[in-house]
């Protein structure tokens, strides 16, 4: 199936007050809060990662980023443009709950394919 992937980079955030955990956390409250108005949930798969980048970005090398993937299941929904909505007010809510850090979000189309059993 032809979909999309979406990944938002959260840069600068306080790690000692948003670790990993916290920032799940944020992630499934505001992503149950789009579900309920929507009746869209957005998943998320969230790593973290250490940033290397120029002193003139802003950001300074070796800061640790969050990185949150979210695919679009065209089975459960089928409007990319309705996902696309809920997937913005989702990442507003977590953004805001994160003191408003610096952030990037990508897209790209993907072949997804996903199994129940084998």
């Amino acid at each position: 199936m032809i979909t999309e992937r979406y990944s938002v980079t959260f840069l600068g955030v306080d790690q000692r007050s948003y670790t990993i955990n916290v920032l799940a956390d944020i992630w499934e409250v505001s992503a149950e809060k789009v579900f309920e108005e929507t009746g869209i949930y957005v998943t998320g798969i969230i790593d973290t990662n250490y940033l290397v980048s120029e002193l003139k970005s802003g950001h300074e090398s070796g800061d640790i980023i969050y990185i949150v993937v979210s695919i679009r299941n065209p089975s459960l929904t089928i409007s990319e443009e309705a996902y696309w909505n809920a997937y913005k007010e989702v990442i507003k809510e977590v953004r805001g709950r994160l003191d408003n850090p610096g952030m990037t979000i990508t897209k790209h189309e993907i072949d997804f394919y996903y199994f129940l059993n084998v």
